[in-house]
């Protein structure tokens, strides 16, 4: 099987980031978003890739920085993990999960455009979500 440039991107990066996400500073932050790291992701987030828990667990990770969350909305990663809902496999589905929670840690309100929006996406969310706890 051949990789991908994003895949053998994320490979490189994954390690050296992993072990700094959750400490990020705002020089670090804007590092991160300046590399386009962050659109490499939503690309990788597909449920047939196998690096798809890895990149969710990441951007889990990111993701618990006040300084990243909005920046993750930007990238597009939140239609990609919402489409892996879906997914069937139990750790996808677990990073997927935190990666979707880090993000909306504040506020739903970060990437609707109206508090509407934001109460259609909870509600969906929450169905979905209770959805793959019952099943699991």
């Amino acid at each position: 099987m051949q990789i991908s440039f994003p895949q053998r991107q994320f490979c490189y990066v994954t390690p050296r980031l992993k072990n700094k996400c959750s400490d990020l500073d705002t020089e670090t932050s804007e590092k991160i978003q300046k590399s386009g790291i962050l659109q490499v992701f939503a690309t990788l987030l597909t449920p047939q890739s196998s690096c798809t828990a890895k990149v969710a667990n990441i951007i889990a990770e990111v993701a618990k920085n006040e300084f990243m969350r909005n920046s993750c909305v930007e990238a597009g990663l939140i239609p990609p993990l919402v489409q892996l809902l879906n997914c069937k496999d139990q750790e996808v589905l677990l990073q997927t999960g935190r990666a979707l929670g880090n993000i909306c840690y504040d506020s739903l309100l970060i990437f609707c455009k109206t508090s509407v929006d934001a109460v259609t996406i909870k509600l969906n969310l929450i169905d979905r979500l209770l959805e793959v706890m019952i099943f699991f």
